[in-house]
């Protein structure tokens, strides 16, 4: 602690109060929802923790600096007001649930009665298969176009991100999705393990897929760096903006046409059971067939 002054007994105490979390000798909201997340960062995924941390980052010192004890039921009200007008439904959605979490484990008495902003609904642009075709072009000969490919297949951008040719079967042509790559609150990359449980799989992917893997290799750069790529190439061919995970989309619709059970869908897509593997084989003669032929379209 450092003071421009010498300092009075009671300013100390104040001060050394206010950095552990104390208010006129009650704990904060900043210091209960900081230690909210601090007793979760080894139990939930980085990215969520993350996302926590933005959240405390956007409410207002009026919220954080007030004793949790004195907050009112219309002192929440009135942050979600101030938010709905600036940040999306969903955004106020999730920083409420935080703030309701927090309540629970500290105020477990308290009955929070909070109108929300209503969600609106928005059907997700799915690209065509001319949309794709298009920034395969872009993508080829780099390691973008093994990454589109691969998502086209049902992985997702952090599982793709992840890879390694320790992964890739050539000769039975699966690849294996056993970990993810997640940005955490430091903005650091941190290697994982996958999502769910379900996650852990084997995909089928067709020749295209492993013949861009031999000569083009594996993505290997930070993950918003897809995100960027995307955006300035669909931005150049003047197609609608859809992110890589609209891919995922893509594969499911496109499986469906072919012909593919919901629940091969699922094992693929990493979206069902914790036998994958089992499942995979049983399944091994359908998945590879429709894999194929969900890209026989685009490549």
């Amino acid at each position: 602690m450092t003071f421009d002054h010498k300092p009075t007994k009671k300013e100390v105490e104040d001060e050394l109060a206010h950095r552990l979390g104390y208010y006129n000798g009650k704990l904060t909201f900043a210091a209960c929802i900081n230690n909210y997340i601090d007793a979760r960062t080894n139990i939930l995924s980085p990215a969520t923790i993350k996302g926590y941390r933005a959240i405390v980052k956007a409410l207002p010192d009026t919220l954080l600096d007030k004793p949790i004890d004195d907050i009112s039921n219309n002192d929440i009200q009135k942050v979600i007001n101030d938010a709905a007008g600036k940040v999306s439904p969903k955004t106020v959605k999730n920083r409420y649930t935080l703030i309701s979490s927090v309540f629970a484990e500290f105020r477990p008495d308290t009955i929070l009665r909070v109108n929300l902003p209503l969600m609106v609904r928005k059907e997700p642009y799915i690209p065509t298969r001319e949309d794709i075709r298009r920034l395969l072009d872009e993508a080829k000969g780099t390691t973008m176009e093994t990454a589109l490919l691969l998502a086209c297949c049902g992985l997702r951008r952090g599982e793709i991100c992840a890879l390694t040719m320790d992964d890739i079967d050539f000769d039975n042509h699966l690849v294996y999705v056993n970990k993810d790559v997640v940005v955490d609150d430091k903005n650091e990359l941190v290697v994982k393990v996958p999502k769910t449980a379900q996650s852990n799989r084997a995909v089928p992917v067709p020749d295209a897929v492993l013949e861009s893997i031999r000569q083009n290799g594996l993505y290997n750069k930070h993950p918003n760096n897809i995100n960027s790529w995307m955006r300035t190439r669909e931005a150049k061919l003047g197609i609608p903006h859809f992110s890589i995970h609209k891919l995922r989309h893509y594969f499911v619709s496109t499986a469906h046409e072919k012909g593919m059970s919901d629940a091969a869908i699922m094992e693929v897509g990493g979206w069902a059971t914790p036998n994958v593997m089992i499942k995979h084989y049983r399944h091994a003669q359908n998945t590879d067939a429709v894999t194929a032929a969900v890209l026989e379209d685009i490549v």
